[in-house]
């Protein structure tokens, strides 16, 4: 389906506080422009707007629950059914129509009707439980957003709003170590053998090297409970002799 916008739904941002979430929000837009090398972003509502006809893949950044591929058009029903039409491809289906702010004059049920009326004189079938087929059309600061396809994101906390973690990568367990802290807002140096796997998982922040002449928190990873005695002596170990800040040891 051809878009000129995306619409990012993003993840555990939207239960901290205002002012909480507004810095969050500020690191998650500047994560996702570092990454994309996009620079028409906004932000209102609980949403993150890219204004882009390109193609992007944001499954692997931290902070995202979904994200959609969207056709954003003037708050007027023609239009808006215009495009409906355009982009049905026949199969059973459902419209989902939500109101994010209050401008368009008709409340989300009768936008579901319209449009569903408008696609079954078309010969489409309304299957509102076994759909095929869903088509969502979203109103926010006098636009509407249709798309067809919700993309799930990794969710959790984008990378940046906790501190830095640095991270021994020796074997597989340290890798799911590091991805958890990544998923926790943390951002990542690290120490060992490089960390390909975590590179992925990481868009719009680098994974850097190891430097002693800056303090960081340090992740300990182990792989269960029977661990947890060794884990706490490694952790009292990497204080003592590096001292650095630890986290509390991660359990994979």
């Amino acid at each position: 389906m051809r878009h000129n916008s995306i619409l990012v739904r993003y993840s555990e941002i939207g239960i901290k506080s205002r002012q909480t979430r507004k810095r969050w929000e500020k690191i998650l837009i500047r994560n996702i422009r570092e990454y994309l090398k996009i620079d028409d972003i906004i932000c209102s509502k609980g949403r993150i707007i890219l204004l882009t006809e390109r193609k992007c893949d944001l499954k692997n950044i931290f902070g995202i629950a979904s994200y959609s591929p969207a056709i954003k058009v003037d708050q007027d029903i023609e239009k808006i059914k215009k495009i409906a039409e355009e982009i049905y491809s026949g199969k059973k289906f459902r419209v989902s129509a939500k109101r994010i702010t209050k401008e368009f004059p008709y409340p989300s049920r009768r936008v579901n009707e319209i449009i569903g009326e408008a696609l079954v004189r078309r010969g489409g079938e309304v299957d509102l439980e076994n759909f095929e087929e869903e088509i969502g059309i979203e109103f926010l600061d006098n636009y509407a957003y249709i798309f067809k396809e919700r993309i799930k994101g990794p969710g959790g906390l984008p990378v940046g709003v906790q501190g830095k973690v640095l991270c021994f990568i020796e074997d597989e367990r340290d890798i799911k170590a590091g991805y958890m802290m990544l998923k926790r807002g943390c951002e990542i140096d690290y120490c060992g053998k490089k960390p390909v796997e975590l590179y992925k998982y990481s868009p719009g922040h680098e994974i850097r090297k190891y430097n002693r002449d800056t303090e960081y928190l340090f992740a300990v990873s182990g792989k269960n409970l029977d661990d947890f005695e060794e884990l706490i002596k490694t952790k009292r170990k990497i204080e003592k002799e590096y001292g650095l800040k630890t986290l509390f040891p991660v359990l994979v």
